[in-house]
């Protein structure tokens, strides 16, 4: 069999034969796949060649199944697909000085035919080991920095015109500008190059599967993105599809608007209400192949279970959540409100029905909310709807998912890939202050000394988040990972509304998420900011008409959706007039003119008043380098701009981790960047930190130097008797230990100390050996990841009276910890048993329950605080994060085993 010939059908009708010195055309213009393929068979028999191709560009899915199908009926067993769009993009970054780091990513623009803006799709790259992968087309490039603030580089058509280039550097202030040469797709050299794996040495793109895939049942249906992993891969959902006869999978490529390719049908036998796994495979053909089979029944509710529900509307139909108090479910989508209601009426009784809630978008006209509300009304058996701007719903999951309460006086910002929120609390509820793009995030605007980081469809790569972390030095970070729709916790919030609660003083204010737009001829234009006021509210704005004859009050909610209120007619003489806007809700909103004199003519406020923050001290950060299970501190001075040049010797570690550890915040510690060795060494590791007047940091970790190491005598660990004391522990270096004071705990044990110590935690159980705590423990993360349990300890000590912060093994410990959705991170699993009680799982058949880890880690914390200093520790002081609960009677328990009396501290 020869590897240097290989039979290629491109966009199903042009088939060739790529030899090692030339090219041969088989057909062009074939009118089938089909018909193609049996001449390359003829041309190149399958038993004499390795591999076959199939290129393919803007092809519908379903002919590239039929490419693919026409090739193995012609006996090729071994197809590769190659995707044109891979191609071109690897040619456009070829040569050119990117110097990215892994996980970075640039921006791909391939237009060359611009006729005004800078408006054209782009790829987005990231950076592998192995090459760069595909990660997303975006439509609107003025999203781009906001959804991937890392990026430095973005390439372009090097004969743009001078004013594309001029827009493309407004977009992207402080970015690289590459230039490409004219698009060049040799099908038949790249088909080589990679089918006889001569990789393009730095500038290979991996295989990309541009698919998405929709699982239709009933009026459901629910997407599988295939767009964001490189093949092969298997992806397995498990997909709620209730007692729909028929399920129906059906794809579409990223650049196509609907789903043209039905890719297969199954139907089920007998009548049931059912969960299924739908499997999907992708292999190098990168054609989805998918099975389904039914995982779970369950009974359907009853129309007697109390339920709210919830509606959106996208694309024109009606989408509907029904929620009870521990449970949610996608009841479909409805082309009209009558259909809807029926369902509902079907479905639910009356009295059954505690809510119906309206969500609306950015997209959604006073109109649509009008009808809605109006039709619901007709019908005089329900209460009357409310109405939730979407993003304040999400703004509220996100602070109940982070945990932190909003402290009056204190400003919030949260950071999505689509748009950020400044957020203070008005004494009851979170009121938004601001919205803002990513790149325009402005620290001192607002004093925001804490940040969010809502990663929605973990869009931000982890070079955005620790670009991120560093972008927002000295402030806390919280990261929360992004979750599905109905992981969200709808049933919570919801019925939290209707009882009258504050979801944990989560709720944010009701606002209408529009201004008011004054707008006439000759010019007359006025902005009223009532974007986040709460509703109810009235407004004033005085506006000269100079020679404007009408004015137009318009609702403004974004540059591309806006909606006219109502037209006024200018009286005769009149130089200015007062419009009164009034908003009892966010659909019953009335606009009334007055004509006044010049000289009455006020100004309006740009934007709420933020709430003084006199008094409060900036936080303040510092860094800690991680390296094995050894950590360094590094002090940073408050006073800016300054510049840090330290040296840590690191020994033999495969890899250093700078951690951001704000003073006086519990949780855990952000990771801003991470050096990887390639090769074994001991060595001495230098980080330089630069911050300018304005905060921004430059963070460098680079080798300073290799070493050989001192011969060390062997140290034994201690062996205590039983359980808990049971534990071996590698003994740390008194110097890896620094006490800190801060403004929330003063530290004195004979001398005073600064700096917070942060030291990772690892514990291993196995069945029938003593537990192993340290080294020994990290060592065995790698290769038996199942066994070996982890958290961080933030850990501080004065006088005779100790205290120690928990905060990853704790969150099994959380009051609302569900089992059954743990930390995607983990690598154990979690279960609760028939008292209710979580049990942990590890390999090796391990179980164990967390209040067990959480004495693991006492007694480790204790052994450590106890060799590095001299006093007595009667008593441990253990502070938990929010909403985590031990009882009394298990503090009592595992006292003795640890040996010290343990008291929870608020």
């Amino acid at each position: 069999m020869s590897s240097n010939i290989i039979p290629v059908l491109e966009h199903a009708s042009t088939a060739y034969i790529v030899a090692l010195t030339e090219v041969v055309h088989v057909i062009e213009n074939s009118p089938t796949p089909e018909h193609a393929a049996s001449l390359l068979r003829k041309a190149a028999p399958p038993a004499t060649v390795k591999t076959a191709v199939v290129a393919f560009g803007d092809e519908t899915l379903e002919i590239r199944q039929k490419c693919v199908k026409a090739l193995q009926n012609e006996g090729y067993t071994n197809i590769e697909s190659i995707n044109i769009h891979s191609i071109v993009s690897s040619t456009l970054i070829f040569g050119l000085p990117l110097n990215c780091a892994i996980g970075e990513p640039v921006f791909i623009s391939w237009a060359t035919n611009y006729v005004d803006r800078f408006e054209y799709p782009m790829y987005v790259v990231r950076k592998c080991e192995s090459g760069w992968q595909i990660i997303e087309t975006i439509e609107h490039p003025k999203v781009a920095l906001s959804k991937y603030p890392s990026a430095r580089n973005i390439v372009i058509y090097k004969n743009s015109p001078k004013f594309i280039k001029s827009e493309v550097r407004k977009l992207f202030p402080g970015l690289k500008l590459h230039f490409f040469e004219e698009p060049c797709c040799a099908n038949a050299n790249y088909a080589s190059i990679r089918i006889n794996n001569n990789i393009i040495p730095g500038y290979e793109i991996l295989p990309f599967c541009d698919v998405i895939l929709n699982v239709a049942f009933s009026n459901k249906s629910e997407v599988i993105p295939l767009t964001d992993r490189v093949p092969p891969f298997t992806i397995d959902k498990i997909v709620d599809v209730g007692d729909a006869p028929i399920v129906e999978i059906s794809g579409r490529s990223v650049l196509s608007f609907s789903f043209d390719w039905k890719l297969k049908t199954f139907k089920f036998k007998s009548k049931a209400f059912r969960k299924v796994l739908v499997t999907v495979g992708v292999d190098k053909t990168l054609v989805p192949t998918v099975a389904l089979k039914t995982s779970s029944t369950y009974k359907p509710r009853d129309r007697q279970t109390p339920v709210v529900y919830a509606v959106w509307i996208k694309q024109n139909r009606y989408h509907l959540f029904a929620i009870s108090e521990d449970h949610h479910s996608d009841e479909g989508s409805f082309t009209s409100t009558a259909d809807l209601f029926i369902y509902i009426l079907k479905s639910s009784t009356i009295p059954a029905t505690k809510a119906i809630f309206f969500v609306f978008g950015i997209e959604n006209t006073i109109s649509e909310l009008q009808e809605f509300r109006d039709f619901c009304a007709k019908i005089e058996v329900y209460q009357p709807v409310k109405f939730i701007f979407n993003d304040s719903l999400n703004l509220s999951f996100t602070f109940d998912r982070a945990g932190i309460p909003v402290l009056p006086g204190q400003t919030v910002a949260v950071l999505t890939p689509r748009v950020c929120y400044a957020v203070q609390q008005d004494g009851r509820f979170l009121q938004v202050l601001d919205w803002f793009l990513l790149q325009d995030l402005d620290f001192n605007k607002y004093d925001i000394d804490t940040v969010v980081v809502s990663n929605v469809k973990n869009t931000f790569t982890q070079s955005d988040l620790e670009h991120l972390r560093l972008k927002c030095y000295p402030r806390a970070v919280i990261v929360l990972p992004g979750t599905d729709v109905l992981e969200r916790p709808l049933p919570k919030f919801f019925w939290s509304r209707v009882n009258g609660t504050d979801f944990g003083g989560n709720l944010c204010t009701n606002f209408g998420f529009f201004d008011v737009h004054i707008k006439g001829d000759g010019g007359v234009a006025e902005t009223v900011v009532t974007r986040f006021r709460a509703v109810p509210y009235t407004v004033t704005a005085d506006v000269k008409v100079a020679d404007a004859k009408t004015l137009n009050v318009i609702l403004l909610r974004s540059e591309d959706y806006s909606g006219l209120l109502q037209k006024f007619d200018v009286p005769n003489g009149a130089k200015a007039v007062r419009f009164t806007i009034r908003v009892e809700s966010v659909c019953d909103i009335t606009a009334s003119m007055d004509v006044i004199d010049e000289t009455e003519v006020t100004r309006q406020p740009e934007r709420l008043k933020v709430i003084g923050n006199r008094g409060r001290k900036p936080s303040t950060v510092d860094l800690m380098i991680q390296f094995g299970t050894k950590c360094k501190t590094v002090s940073l001075t408050e006073q800016t701009p300054f510049t840090i040049n330290e040296e840590v010797d690191v020994g033999d570690t495969s890899e250093v981790t700078v951690h951001a550890v704000p003073h006086g915040k519990v949780g855990s510690p952000s990771a801003v960047k991470t050096l990887k060795f390639k090769k074994p060494a001991f060595r001495k590791v230098s980080i330089t930190v630069n911050v300018d007047q304005r905060n921004a940091t430059e963070l460098t970790l680079r080798t300073a130097s290799t070493y050989k190491p001192a011969i060390q005598p062997t140290e034994t660990s201690d062996s205590l008797n039983i359980a808990l004391s049971q534990l071996k522990l590698d003994p740390p270096s008194t110097t890896d230990l620094t006490f800190t004071s801060d403004n929330r705990v003063l530290i004195n044990a004979g001398k005073t100390y600064f700096g917070d110590k942060v030291i990772p935690a690892y514990v291993r159980l196995q069945n029938g050996m003593a537990p192993e705590v340290g080294q020994k423990a990290f060592d065995a993360l790698k290769k038996h990841p199942g066994s070996v349990f982890y958290g961080w300890l933030i850990f501080r000590t004065y006088f005779w009276f100790n205290t120690v912060t928990f905060l990853d093994i704790t969150r099994l410990l959380a009051a609302d910890f569900d089992p059954d959705h743990p930390d995607p991170s983990w690598r154990f699993k979690t279960t609760r048993d028939s008292d209710g009680k979580v049990l942990v799982h590890g390999d090796d058949d391990v179980v164990t329950l967390p209040i067990v880890l959480f004495g693991m880690i006492v007694k480790c914390t204790l052994i450590y605080i106890k060799e590095h200093q001299k006093s007595h520790v009667p008593i441990l002081g253990i502070r938990l994060p929010a909403g985590c609960v031990i009882s009394d009677a298990d503090l009592k328990t595992i006292s003795p085993l640890i040996g010290v009396e343990l008291i929870l501290l608020a």
